[in-house]
């Protein structure tokens, strides 16, 4: 297994940290979209991430909040009161609880924000019960959900690379550059979609590409991947330039003149070993012999 590159968690833990009214402003600098910006930087200040979180804790303060939750959700399918307010158009909710962060965990937050963006509707409802008064202020705007999505489709895509390099039990450094690389490709895609947060997906691609140039010169990952027979050089040829590529299959090369050499060494030793045993019997035998005639 492989973890990702921590550069490229550097723009996620700076997206749920830092002051983002400034870097959010300098997205543009077209007069016309600052009212825009203004709101979503407005947004941004009300810690979307963070109340995500008082909502987790709060709906999960107890048994008896749990269960509560559980039931809105489940009579509000079995009524379809959750029809034309499901962003996919359906009109049931999975039956699922919140999850609990932990700051250890940074693929765990995404798995947080998710849930509660799945069960929002129900979410809402529960807030706004008579008895949940005291959770009112929890309850999120439009808006501050727009934003949230945006930083949900952001932290996805890594938490997919991840997914994909520790869903095996076999070693998968030879897919970890590409996952990369992929991980890069669709994080400049999203830097044009979601301008707004431009800033904190530059850092992630800046630190990103820093680590992937750095690969590009280490042996171990471009060997790891022409030892798969679905890989080889091809990929290499399609994304790597001209140079890294005939640099990869050199050393593939001098690999397998090492591997060649250590393997007739070995031969020779085995041979070595073979005739000293034989002699020893011999001479073990030759010994006996004598003993006997004697």
């Amino acid at each position: 297994m492989v973890a990702l590159p921590h550069p490229s968690l550097l723009s996620f833990h700076h997206l749920l940290k830092d002051d983002a009214v400034l870097p959010v402003l300098a997205a543009s600098s077209e007069s016309s979209m600052q009212p825009e910006l203004r709101s979503y930087a407005d947004a941004m200040a009300n810690n979307p991430v963070g109340k995500c979180r008082e909502i987790v804790n709060a709906c999960r303060h107890s048994g008896q909040r749990r269960r509560r939750l559980q039931v809105v959700l489940e009579a509000g399918n079995a009524n379809g009161y959750w029809r034309g307010k499901l962003p996919d158009g359906g009109d049931k909710i999975p039956v699922l609880r919140l999850l609990q962060d932990c700051p250890t965990r940074w693929s765990l937050t995404f798995g947080v924000i998710d849930r509660v963006l799945t069960l929002y509707p129900a979410i809402q409802s529960f807030l706004q019960e008579i008895q949940n008064s005291d959770l009112a202020h929890l309850s999120t705007d439009l808006k501050d959900l727009d934003v949230l999505r945006d930083i949900h489709q952001i932290i996805e895509v890594p938490h997919a690379a991840q997914e994909l390099l520790v869903a095996e039990r076999t070693p998968t450094l030879s897919m970890a550059l590409s996952s990369y690389e992929l991980l890069k490709s669709k994080w400049s895609e999203l830097r044009m979609t979601i301008w707004e947060l431009s800033h904190y997906i530059g850092i992630g691609l800046e630190k990103l590409t820093e680590y992937i140039n750095e690969g590009r010169k280490t042996r171990i990952y471009a060997l790891a991947m022409i030892l798969i027979p679905v890989i080889k050089l091809e990929w290499m040829k399609v994304h790597w330039d001209e140079n890294d590529t005939i640099k990869s299959r050199g050393w593939m090369l001098d690999a397998a003149c090492i591997f060649s050499l250590l393997g007739s060494k070995s031969l020779i030793c085995e041979l070595q070993m073979s005739s000293y045993r034989a002699s020893i019997v011999h001479t073990a035998t030759c010994s006996v012999a004598t003993t006997v005639r004697t």
